[in-house]
């Protein structure tokens, strides 16, 4: 390791290590794209085109090389083999005042001069690069107060990314309603979703897959800022949340974050404001409060797949701690941030329509460093019932006729479904699958009685 220089008042590590002691941040975590080599052999070239890889899309990169500095290698490579991005060449010179207003995910700079009018177009989260930084060089100060971290430095070649922002003020919370019936527990709902104690803005969707109760012209009458989109009654759960985020995610900022509420939840009114806080500490982390029915609490996630089992987050809390890791969170109020979409694109509603699509996106996502926690900070109420839960709702509490264990093992809008159970321990945990599902089977078929 080399003497650091200085950047702002933070020292600038040239490491000699292997990358893997220092990933680059991308933007929507992608950082699977920089490879474990040694610096020495990480060029230039294919440390910016490492990076560039993370993008998504459509992403606008912009290149600030007034003196054509840039080598040839990786002007060629910018100019033939991003087509997921779009180049756009800036003079600082014409900067403030030119009429381009394009904002960058981007910015490769040769210049290292570091203009602050260029800096102000970078996207929260974008990437900088400046070229042709010689060792010894320092970085201005301006550049301290806009970047996240300190700079990785490789071969001349300094990246850094821009702070995304921290105050809840700054963020929009997208919040998705799936609803089949259930009137007065929508509204109630959308009652607590109205009322919450938070400076982020929150902007509602409902998803009404085919209600016949007029849930949607009471919730337009009601609650005329609230988004309706309409199903036919075949979306189920998981459907009518992939619908919703399909529609909502091209709106979505890098910044924001969305949540998932089912529709007999009521939010207390700093439920919101409770998860955002939390997740904007660390936005690899989705977050779900603890439930309760009125008479027992419950889980809004998923540990050791014990749903509602909430005494590991009592004896957390006895131990003076606020939360606990789980595998996954539960559809009826959960919190992500909106990266998670560019690394496991949506919820899987062909193979899961309605149970276990919440759990498989929260598996998936684990799979690219993703953790999920549930914070006792803050509860919901959860209004349990046959008709808003499921079939399974209080079948082990009382004897079953045939029909009714046919009806738990194969019904959609049932926990016990093998099909989608079998799928589920099929993509994730293959091991003790036949056993589970087994011993679920064995479960059900026991409550047949003599009625």
């Amino acid at each position: 390791m080399t003497s650091p220089d200085t950047f702002g008042d933070q020292p600038v590590h040239y490491s000699s290590a292997r990358l893997s002691d220092r990933k680059i941040a991308l933007p929507h975590r992608r950082t699977d794209a920089v490879a474990d080599v040694p610096p020495e052999r990480f060029g230039m070239l294919s440390f910016i085109t490492a990076a560039l890889e993370g993008l998504r899309d459509g992403a606008v990169v912009g290149v600030i090389d007034p003196h054509k500095r840039l080598s040839p290698a990786l002007a060629d490579y910018l100019n033939t083999s991003q087509a997921s991005v779009s180049l756009c060449d800036i003079n600082p010179a014409t900067q403030p005042g030119h009429a381009d207003t394009t904002t960058y995910d981007a910015l490769i700079d040769s210049t290292a001069e570091g203009h602050g009018d260029t800096f102000a177009r970078l996207k929260p989260g974008g990437l900088y690069f400046a070229v042709h930084m010689a060792r010894g060089n320092h970085l201005s100060a301006d550049t301290a107060l806009w970047a996240d971290m300190p700079p990785l430095c490789i071969d001349n070649v300094c990246l850094m990314r821009k702070a995304l922002p921290k105050t809840l003020n700054a963020v929009t919370i997208w919040a998705i309603v799936p609803i089949h019936n259930g009137l007065p527990y929508i509204l109630s709902c959308l009652d607590s979703l109205s009322q919450q104690n938070t400076t982020a803005t929150i902007k509602v969707m409902v998803v009404d897959d085919g209600s016949q109760d007029d849930s949607s012209d009471a919730i337009r009458g009601r609650f005329p800022d609230v988004e309706i989109i309409e199903g036919t009654g075949d979306l189920w759960w998981t459907g009518a949340v992939a619908k919703a985020v399909n529609t909502l995610h091209p709106r979505m900022a890098a910044d924001d974050f969305f949540l998932l509420v089912n529709h007999d939840v009521t939010l207390a009114p700093d439920t919101v404001d409770c998860l955002v806080r939390r997740a904007l500490m660390d936005r690899g982390i989705g977050w779900a409060p603890t439930g309760h029915t009125g008479e027992q609490p419950m889980g809004c996630a998923e540990a050791g797949h014990a749903p509602y089992h909430v005494h590991p987050l009592v004896r957390s809390m006895v131990r003076g701690q606020g939360s606990i890791d789980v595998e996954a969170l539960f559809g009826r109020c959960s919190l992500y941030p909106v990266g998670i979409l560019d690394d496991i694109d949506n919820f899987d509603a062909q193979m899961f329509p309605h149970y276990w699509g919440d759990s498989d996106f929260c598996f998936r996502a684990a799979e690219h460093g993703y953790r999920f926690r549930m914070t006792g900070e803050t509860s919901v109420r959860v209004h349990h019932t046959t008709e808003s839960t499921g079939t399974h709702h209080s079948f082990l509490e009382q004897p079953q006729s045939v029909a009714s264990a046919w009806s738990a093992l194969t019904d959609v809008k049932s926990y016990y479904n093998v099909k989608y159970m079998w799928r589920f321990l099929s993509r994730h945990q293959k091991r003790g699958r036949t056993a589970r599902t087994a011993k679920t089977i064995v479960k059900v078929l026991g409550q047949i009685r003599r009625l």
